[in-house]
């Protein structure tokens, strides 16, 4: 759990039942007792319409310690599905294609969440009885996915003439408006794009109006934004693993 200095120190653990009709993951604590987490199938359809199927949906639940449901079927999440051959009953990944749009969970604070969804541009936040009380509408334009866009992800990943095609195939006419989003007290984080300059950052207020744009590393995975601090785990294939901030200035000159 975390301390007054905002360090997390060490708890307590214990090892849940697996649970055999379901993947679980637990993504949030709400009380000692319940979590919020994910639901899909445990058993995928392995055939033709698996491969062709663009995306898959999995199910915002609560559960308890032990990975049983308390809750069931808060909302349906979109997400991508990747490519993936299968060969003698086995699964081979090949790759995700990217500009894809995936719906997004954060939770605020007391059961409080927002899941944000890029086919609409909005963010909806639900308070800890799961009702409704707040949607903020994103003014972003859609941008179109350039050929440079395009060049720049496979410069950046390997694959044969094949498995390109496959996964052009599969880039959209438009990026998401979002590909993930972050929220504090009175702020909008999103991440809009990668590119060559890195992980673009739209900054938007609590109305959804647009305040401005920076960059981080594309190898910048971003746990948290708190106090107009990012905090990062930096995962450079060559250098390896490492914990940055980034300081926000609210007040550029």
């Amino acid at each position: 759990k975390r301390n007054e200095n905002g360090v997390f120190t060490y708890s307590n653990s214990w090892l849940p039942k697996k649970n055999k009709k379901y993947f679980v993951d637990i993504v949030q604590a709400i009380t000692k007792s319940k979590y919020y987490a994910f639901i899909k199938q445990k058993k995928l359809p392995i055939d033709e319409d698996y491969k062709k199927a663009q995306f898959t949906y999995k199910i915002l639940s609560v559960v308890d310690k032990e990975k049983e449901l308390i809750s069931n079927e808060l909302h349906e999440l979109k997400e991508p599905n990747s490519i993936v051959d299968f060969e003698g009953g086995s699964m081979k990944y090949i790759g995700m294609p990217p500009f894809q749009s995936q719906d997004r969970f954060r939770y605020i604070d007391n059961g409080q969440y927002v899941i944000g969804r890029p086919d609409s541009s909005k963010l909806f936040f639900y308070d800890d009885n799961h009702n409704l009380f707040k949607t903020v509408y994103l003014q972003l334009d859609r941008e179109r996915v350039t050929k440079e866009d395009i060049e720049y992800f496979f410069k950046s990943n390997s694959y044969s003439t094949e498995n390109r095609s496959r996964i052009e195939s599969r880039i959209p006419l438009f990026k998401p408006s979002f590909l993930n989003f972050w929220i504090t007290k009175n702020k909008i984080y999103l991440n809009t794009d990668i590119n060559e300059k890195g992980k673009e950052i739209t900054m938007m207020n609590m109305k959804g109006e647009f305040i401005g744009i920076f960059f981080i590393s594309k190898f910048d995975r971003i746990q948290e934004i708190k106090n107009d601090t990012i905090y990062t785990v930096y995962q450079h294939p060559n250098r390896g693993y490492r914990i940055r901030l980034y300081g926000i200035d609210n007040h550029p000159n």
